[in-house]
Order: structure tokens, then C-alpha cells, then sequence
């Protein structure tokens, strides 16, 4: 089961969830026939049917079999939404969820021919206008991060978590002075 969005508000008295997806391009969402939901004070999701769906922009909202009132609904704020993969449609060769970027590491070129090593784990995933951003966390320095463009021009090359990279590795390209830049603040920092 991967994780698709969360719960972050409540509409009107019918009991429709507002729900913001985790990937801001994820229309899709509102199309699946079912999903799970998962309260934080519970320790599995629970399975409910998807009645309806509108896209708002950057919202869903959805009204689920058995939440028929605002009472109902409320309790599920800050819900997880889950759906299991093979539920989820298919992506082109080069395009990727925001789930599967989470947690990769982050080099470039330049660093991993001089180090063999990352310089960053993807945090998180931003979208603004038309451009999603990598939020990436340093793992040279507690504490700092960063945003990366995840535009073609910037991204050299995705692998997926495997054996070559457990934890998957994303290899940017043309920001190579940012980071030796960075690099270079660490070193000064040892």
C-alpha cells in the first residue's frame, strides 16, 4: 500500500473529505474505486468505497461510503489515504510518483566521480506553477537543505531502488557548483 494523500479538511454537512494528494498532480486519485484510510491513532487503514470525487484544485474532495455527515468526517482530519500499487495507473518510461522519489539519495556527477558518494536524501516533493522542486537534505551539513529543479535539464539520470542502489539514486547535473559549493562549506566546517 503506498501512500497517496492525507485528509485536511471537511466540506459542508455531507461528509466530504477534503483531501490533498501527495503527488499535486495526482487527479487520478478521485478515479479509484476504493481506498484506505488510517487515522494516526489507529494502527491499520481502514478499506472504504469512493462514492464521488471533484477536483479543487489543489484538493480533492471525495465522499466515501459510510461517512454521511460532518460527524462522521471530522474524526478522519489528518487521515492517511492509501491505495495498493497495482492500483494506481501506470506511469511512463521517465516519469515518476512523488512516493518513489521520497527517501532516494541525491549526488552529481562531480561528486561521485571525485567521492563515490551522495551529498543529500530527497525529503520531500514541491510543486510550484509548473515546476516540481526535490527538497533534498544535506548529509554533509545537520540541518541544511535545499531545492532542486526536477526538470530534464538539471536531472542526469534516476535509478530506482535495487541492487545497484538500495536506496535508489538521483544523479543531478548542471548544479554542480551549488554543491561543490557546499561542499566546500563542509569542509571549511571540519
Amino acid at each position: 500500500m503506498l501512500k497517496i494523500g492525507t485528509v485536511v479538511g471537511v466540506h459542508g454537512l455531507k461528509g466530504i473529505l477534503k483531501v490533498r494528494p501527495s503527488d499535486p498532480n495526482a487527479e487520478w486519485v478521485g478515479e479509484l474505486a476504493q481506498l484506505w484510510l488510517q487515522v494516526p491513532s489507529d494502527k491499520t487503514p481502514k478499506p472504504y468505497i469512493v462514492l464521488s470525487s471533484e477536483w479543487q484544485s489543489p484538493l480533492i474532495w471525495l465522499k466515501l461510503q459510510g461517512i454521511d455527515s460532518r460527524t462522521l468526517a471530522e474524526p478522519l482530519m489528518k487521515a492517511s489515504l492509501f491505495a495498493p500499487e497495482e492500483a494506481l495507473p501506470e506511469i511512463s518510461e521517465g516519469e515518476y510518483r512523488f512516493d518513489q522519489l521520497l527517501g532516494m539519495l541525491v549526488s552529481s556527477t562531480e561528486i561521485l566521480k571525485a567521492e563515490n558518494t551522495p551529498f543529500a536524501i530527497v525529503k520531500d516533493m514541491l510543486t510550484s506553477g509548473d515546476t516540481d522542486y526535490l527538497e533534498v537534505e544535506s548529509l554533509l551539513i545537520a540541518g541544511k537543505t535545499m531545492l532542486i529543479p526536477f526538470q530534464k535539464i538539471f536531472i542526469q539520470a534516476v535509478h530506482l531502488p535495487g541492487t545497484d542502489y538500495p536506496k535508489g539514486l538521483i544523479l543531478i547535473d548542471k548544479l554542480d557548483d551549488l554543491l561543490l559549493e557546499l561542499k566546500e562549506i563542509h569542509d571549511d566546517a571540519i
